[in-house]
């Protein structure tokens, strides 16, 4: 029987007699299939899947025909990366960057290449660790995507801390020293590198939960490829990132175009202050959508103030180390604690949000609903382009209308959450994050309709 769900309980080994495209060389080839769509399929797609079979019971890879011009997704990653320069996730970080350049107006050349470097390295070498984390779980066959992080908790509650932190040093609460005091060697030290390297890492850490164009492309290419092509992916999408700032290092005169410094600068810091904030508040937004909330708001509400009281006390009120150390180690301790009292949630918020049109996502519940219309969307709240295109597109009158007027059953599948059938479904098509749209026809079909939408999108996949 052919399951419904177009997952097979076992993997199967399919031979074929194959004429190769290029070479015409005829072989007999296995093909080894796990799961199975007729959604986007292409011969490229089938031929890539192909190994020769040499009869003994055993596959070697098959090299491919066609050209899968490398160069073109690099060129996409690179794109891609630079194109999170611009996304709300990272644009609080990325405004810091943009201080700190102002502030390096008057620096020689090579110093400012020594400081975007250093940014660089951070962007650069985040990517690779989340490189390796993926590697690492996809060896061990755990299904993981982009942004994968997002969907812990104990990652999210650190992250809020640290950029709460942060805020609390732009609004002049204590400043950053370096470890061995202001001199080193006899020379002065005015900014710190490993502050540079920091903040490229806190980028790339926020840059996750966007998807942009041409990423996703490169992103499934990576994904799907081998293990050393997700870190030259990878290593691409962290250039183009970081790229913007390393352009202002080989060209300084680029750095005419940003306003000289001034006393505005002062408050400026105060208003980046404020953007942190808003950063804390969104993650704070994804932590209550992970955890059983009701469990702990207490407990976080108290870590945060005490984060707070421990930066006051010591700028404000005291300077004395033993009282300083005391109110640091204190919220230290409960963030450890927290973290090890998290509860997960057991039900999906955002697939019971009141007043919503849109049923729980199942691949039972789309075989049940087989002859109509589906709409699925697959969304997380972490996701910041997920909630533009839900405000733009899927809460419009327009929508509403299409909706009523093809009869379509709205479905929501909640990635906010690890769910390991929420990545298999999306892989069987190489996505690999969100967003994800998809319509199944009343025949029973699945169409992708990719990472962004529109009304006009929809309708063309509605209509025959």
């Amino acid at each position: 029987n052919i399951p419904a769900n177009g997952a097979f309980p076992n993997t199967y080994d399919l031979k074929f007699l194959y004429n190769a495209p290029g070479s015409k060389e005829v072989k007999i080839i296995t093909l080894k299939v796990k799961d199975f769509s007729t959604a986007n399929a292409s011969l490229d797609d089938f031929y890539k899947k192909l190994q020769p079979y040499d009869g003994q019971g055993k596959t070697a890879a098959l090299e491919s025909t066609e050209d899968q011009n490398i160069f073109k997704f690099l060129l996409f990653a690179f794109l891609g990366g630079l194109i999170l320069n611009l996304m709300p996730c990272v644009l609080p970080v990325i405004s810091l960057k943009l201080f700190g350049l102002i502030q390096h107006k008057d620096y020689s050349q090579k110093r400012l290449l020594a400081h975007n470097f250093s940014y660089t390295c951070g962007v650069v070498a985040t990517f690779l660790i989340l490189a390796l984390i993926i590697a690492g779980l996809k060896a061990t066959g755990e299904e993981v995507g982009w942004g994968f992080q997002l969907q812990s908790p104990a990652f999210i509650l650190i992250m809020m801390i640290i950029l709460f932190v942060m805020s609390l040093n732009m609004f002049g609460l204590f400043e950053f020293n370096t470890p061995f005091g202001n001199k080193i060697g006899g020379t002065k030290v005015e900014e710190s590198f490993l502050g540079d390297f920091l903040g490229g890492v806190l980028t790339t850490i926020l840059s996750t939960p966007c998807s942009a164009p041409f990423l996703g492309t490169a992103l499934t290419f990576a994904f799907t490829t081998s293990y050393l092509m997700i870190f030259v992916m990878f290593t691409f999408i962290g250039l183009g990132l970081a790229f913007p700032f390393m352009i202002t290092a080989l060209f300084p005169r680029t750095l005419s175009l940003l306003p000289k410094p001034g006393m505005w600068m002062e408050k400026l810091k105060y208003f980046l202050g404020l953007t942190l904030l808003v950063t804390v508040i969104w993650l704070y937004d994804v932590f209550v959508n992970l955890v059983d909330f009701d469990f702990m708001s207490m407990k976080l509400n108290v870590l945060f103030a005490l984060w707070f009281f421990a930066f006051f006390f010591a700028q404000k009120i005291s300077k004395n180390r033993f009282f300083k150390t005391f109110f640091i180690i204190l919220p230290l301790i409960l963030t450890g604690l927290t973290i090890d009292g998290l509860q997960m949630r057991k039900v999906s918020v955002m697939a019971q949000a009141k007043g919503t049109p849109f049923k729980p996502w199942s691949e039972e519940a789309m075989t049940a609903e087989k002859g109509k219309f589906i709409f699925v969307d697959f969304t997380a709240a972490w996701c910041l382009t997920c909630k533009v295109n839900k405000k733009l597109v899927l809460e419009t009158d327009g929508f509403e209308e299409l909706a009523k007027k093809h009869q379509m059953v709205l479905m929501r599948a909640d990635w906010t959450r690890r769910d390991d059938k929420i990545t298999q479904f999306l892989k069987r098509f190489n996505i690999f994050g969100v967003p994800a749209y998809f319509i199944q026809k009343p025949d029973g079909s699945v169409v992708s309709l990719g990472e962004t939408i529109s009304l006009r999108k929809i309708e063309e996949k509605l209509t025959p």
